[in-house]
């Protein structure tokens, strides 16, 4: 289950708590969170303090929409080891053709 919580500020700003496990159909769910705020990119927000575990589809979302311009704040340890550990930064984790999840060991790497 995933949590998110739109906190606008007065500074035009707004940003999504997320709490929960990022996984699954919650990964689509975020997602569109983030389209529903109608706000430019630079002004969204992700906080990541509640979030316990996320699967290799959610971080990828996530690598995503960091690279977008949406600021990443409140990660836990576990989180950012995930983020920016070299296994994982910018490794495509989904498969093109059909969109399932792929373990990097399945394809000879080291994670």
């Amino acid at each position: 289950m995933l949590r998110i919580s739109p906190t606008p500020s007065s500074a035009g700003i707004i940003t999504l708590v997320v709490e929960g496990r990022l996984l699954g159909p919650w990964v689509a769910e975020l997602e569109s969170a983030v389209t529903r705020t109608g706000f430019p990119v630079e002004q969204v927000r992700l906080n990541l303090c509640g979030v316990q575990f996320a699967d290799a589809t959610g971080i990828d979302l996530l690598q995503r929409l960091s690279r977008q311009g949406i600021h990443l704040e409140a990660i836990s340890p576990f989180i950012q080891e995930l983020l920016y550990s070299p296994a994982y930064r910018d490794a495509d984790f989904t498969s093109p053709e059909i969109g399932e999840e792929r373990n990097p060991i399945d394809r000879g790497e080291n994670p």
